[in-house]
């Protein structure tokens, strides 16, 4: 069935390349016919829209698998997203990486009394993290500065999120796969759990 091969094909990728690198155009292997088979004019054909996005193509709204110089490859790695930040599959992979990455920052931090000193600890364990993710080249920009932001202080968080033990953290980065930039707040509450309470394309 294509969702196996899909899964092994996307870890395939993730092991060699980074899970945020997109898979299209990778050989799909022991892969030797495909049903149905699309050719060209329907791939390419505009799919109309049910939402208020503009109306566009199987290949802008699927992931599809077909026949290529080469032989059978994938052809497009998206998603289904209605932000368009999300649509490229790396960028929707990468964010996954990233609030794994941060459940484990949770969980190490969660029983430190939340001030200044815990939201300092907070910011540069995720600027760390950050900064691996621009050296890896998923990240776009000439410095870390210029990659991505981290913001964890008075500004993220509230009177409210003190008496609820809770920590805000919020982080744009400039996703090497994406048009515009992803901003992403977190919320690292008592217990080392983190919930994401925003994401989306930022201008």
């Amino acid at each position: 069935p294509p969702d196996g091969t899909l899964a092994g094909l996307l870890a395939r990728n993730a092991r060699s390349r980074g899970t945020f690198r997109s898979a299209a155009g990778v050989e799909v292997p022991h892969t030797f016919d495909l049903l149905p088979m699309y050719g060209r004019t329907a791939l390419l054909a505009t799919v109309p829209a049910t939402d208020r996005r503009e109306p566009q193509n199987l290949l802008q709204r699927l992931t599809v698998f077909g026949r290529a110089p080469g032989g059978i490859e994938m052809l497009s790695d998206v998603t289904t997203s209605a932000d368009e930040a999300y649509r490229p599959a790396g960028a929707s992979r990468l964010i996954g990486a990233v609030l794994r990455a941060a459940r484990a920052i949770g969980e190490d931090l969660s029983f430190e009394p939340s001030n200044e000193l815990l939201w300092a600890r907070v910011r540069q364990r995720f600027e760390a993290m950050m900064k691996q993710l621009w050296e890896a080249e998923a990240l776009r920009g000439s410095s870390p500065a210029e990659a991505f932001q981290v913001r964890c202080d008075r500004a993220t968080i509230s009177q409210a999120d003190l008496d609820a033990g809770r920590v805000v953290v919020e982080m744009q980065m400039e996703v090497a796969a994406a048009i515009e930039s992803i901003r992403v707040t977190l919320a690292l509450s008592e217990g080392g759990r983190v919930e994401q309470l925003a994401a989306g394309g930022a201008p």
